[in-house]
């Protein structure tokens, strides 16, 4: 086994707002803001804004697989966000329930668009079981076999992979809203200035694999043949 760690091309995050209900800011029925980078510190919402208002502020990273050779076979991966205290609000405790889920479209690099879209997820292919988010820590994410088959696809037609970090309150949005008052968390981006063990990471285990050559048949009629290592096998 081999492992690999890779850090995300693109990470952001995104806003949605309703007057309306907790399902319409999840869903982004009403009012979407275009994406903002932020490199160095990454922040989730989930609001009750008094009434029916609600927003509803959501992350998305996507990591580029090539630098790992078509050939080698992927047997784990695990997705690691360091959480920092910065902004922590938590009024509801199914906030801090966290999953990784698979994003539709893999190949987003701000997520700005005119006017602004609040892109698909696939809710069905998560990454398991919830994990309680913790602060001033490593939160991670050992994907199951859903989301680790998508990043084996992904790999092996030479693709990107993204996800979306979604909680409790949006992943089960008919059955639990904000109370009434602030949820937010923070963890660290790529450019975070703390340790660069806090940074985002993709944490890839592999079996190493050979290329396959292909047998060819090659004629020579003049010239010389110079082979410099190896062995010449004429049958």
């Amino acid at each position: 086994m081999a492992e690999v760690t890779l850090t995300p091309d693109y990470v952001w995050s995104q806003r949605s707002r309703t007057e309306t209900s907790w399902t319409n800011a999840v869903t982004g029925a009403d009012t979407v803001f275009s994406a903002i980078p932020n490199f160095h510190t990454q922040t989730d919402r989930a609001t009750h804004d008094g009434g029916t208002a609600f927003t509803c502020d959501r992350s998305y990273l996507n990591f580029s697989l090539s630098v790992l050779p078509s050939y080698h076979t992927i047997t784990a991966v695990d997705l690691v966000l360091h959480g920092i205290s910065d902004g922590v609000v938590d009024d509801d405790s199914e906030f801090l329930e966290r999953k990784i889920v698979k994003a539709t479209e893999p190949d987003l690099t701000t997520g700005a668009a005119s006017p602004a879209t609040w892109p698909e997820r696939d809710e069905s292919i998560t990454h398991g079981d919830y994990v309680t988010w913790n602060t001033d820590a490593d939160n991670t994410f050992s994907f199951g076999t859903d989301l680790l088959n998508y990043v084996k696809v992904q790999h092996s037609s030479g693709l990107r992979c993204a996800f979306w970090l979604m909680n409790q309150l949006e992943l089960e949005d008919d059955t639990y809203t904000p109370s009434g008052g602030a949820n937010a968390t923070s963890w660290a981006g790529y450019a975070h200035v703390g340790a660069e063990s806090e940074k985002p990471r993709l944490v890839i285990t592999y079996t190493v694999g050979s290329p396959q050559i292909q047998s060819k048949n090659i004629q020579i009629g003049s010239g010389q043949l110079n082979i410099k290592g190896g062995t010449l096998t004429i049958k």
